[in-house]
C-alpha cells in the first residue's frame, strides 16, 4: 500500500487501496466518503489527478469532489455537508478562491464564505456544534489579533 490503507478489526490490511503518490497526512470520514489531505497529486484505485485533497468512496475510487488546493493539506474535519481543510495553501476550491491556510468547502468542492484568514499553516481542526477549533503555526486568525497557535472560531 502507498501512503494510505484500511485495516479490519483484526488489524489485517483490507483490499481498499487508494494508491496515493505521496504522503496522506489528514483523514476525515462522513458516511461512505473518506476525505484525505496531504502531499499527493494523484490518488485513487485508478490514479486520478488531485492536488493535495480528495474524496474517496468505499472502493478507493476518487469521487468528482475536487477542491484543488494550491499547497499541502494537513488537517480535515467534517460537519454535516461542510468539509474544513487546513494546511499550507493560498487558494483552494473547485473554482480557485483565495483562502489563507484554512477553508470550508461544500459538497461541490467550492469554498464557502467562511474565511478565518490564518497567517500560517493550520495543522489541526475539530468541529463541535457551531464552533471550529484550529491549531497550527499561525499567530493571527479570524478577527482576533494576535491569536497564537490555537483558536476557537465560529462557523
Amino acid at each position: 500500500r502507498n501512503y494510505i490503507a484500511a485495516l479490519d478489526a483484526t488489524g489485517a490490511v483490507t483490499s481498499w487501496n487508494p494508491n496515493a503518490n505521496s504522503a496522506v497526512l489528514a483523514l476525515a470520514v462522513s458516511g461512505g466518503t473518506v476525505y484525505s489531505g496531504g502531499n499527493f497529486t494523484t490518488i485513487g484505485s485508478t490514479p486520478t489527478a488531485r492536488n493535495y485533497i480528495a474524496a474517496l468512496d468505499a472502493t478507493g475510487a476518487v469521487t468528482s469532489w475536487n477542491p484543488n488546493s494550491s499547497g499541502g493539506v494537513r488537517a480535515l474535519a467534517v460537519s454535516g455537508s461542510t468539509v474544513y481543510a487546513g494546511g499550507m495553501f493560498s487558494t483552494i476550491g473547485s473554482t480557485p478562491t483565495t483562502r489563507s491556510c484554512i477553508a470550508a468547502l461544500d459538497t461541490t468542492g467550492a469554498v464557502t464564505s467562511w474565511n478565518p484568514n490564518a497567517n500560517n499553516t493550520a495543522l489541526a481542526l475539530a468541529v463541535s456544534g457551531s464552533t471550529v477549533y484550529a491549531g497550527g503555526f499561525f499567530t493571527t486568525i479570524g478577527t482576533i489579533d494576535p491569536q497564537g497557535y490555537f483558536a476557537r472560531l465560529s462557523q
